[in-house]
């Protein structure tokens, strides 16, 4: 499938409705709001990856429509470290993955099947990564991963409520 005609076509729309410039570059994919960065890859792209990338994509446009506030992020980076800062953008992932589905119902199926595929070869993640993925998974309504143990199943099913509330804060502050 061509990539550069799917990206284009998002990228045209992003740009008309919320001044976002969309590029393909490195191997992340990642959003300071005002620019949508996606990994590198070949101009033809191998059908499998296309499920991923639009899931990649969609989730920062979240990140983008549904006002994450960047400053704010980084400043909780500074201040409290990486592991604190994981959860908060666990949070707001699933608070931005929530305004996307409520605006845009097809990014639904997008969101599953790239969570479900990024983590189909995830076998022995540490216990902090578990809880993380575990609760991404609880708080999205997804079937529990295979490489979640038991114990950080629990311990995120303990947080569930926190989980709930986060989908519907009205901002990244209020999480």
């Amino acid at each position: 499938m061509l990539l550069e005609t799917t990206l284009e076509k998002v990228g045209r729309v992003l740009s008309k409705r919320y001044g976002i410039t969309l590029i393909c570059r490195g191997k992340q994919c990642c959003t300071d709001g005002n620019t949508i960065i996606l990994p590198s890859l070949p101009d033809t792209v191998p059908e499998h990856l296309m499920p991923p990338i639009r899931a990649y994509l969609d989730h920062e446009v979240g990140h983008v429509v549904g006002a994450t506030d960047f400053p704010l992020g980084k400043i909780f980076r500074e201040e409290h470290g990486e592991a604190a800062f994981g959860i908060l953008n666990l949070l707001e992932d699933l608070r931005t993955d929530a305004v996307m589905r409520s605006r845009y119902p097809g990014s639904a199926r997008n969101l599953s099947t790239g969570f479900t595929m990024t983590l189909q070869d995830v076998k022995d993640a540490s216990a902090y990564r578990q809880v993380v993925i575990a609760m991404y998974a609880l708080g999205s309504g997804y079937a529990m991963p295979h490489c979640v143990s038991p114990e950080m199943r629990t311990l995120a099913e303990s947080m569930r409520a926190m989980l709930e509330r986060a989908k519907s804060a009205p901002d990244t502050k209020t999480l």
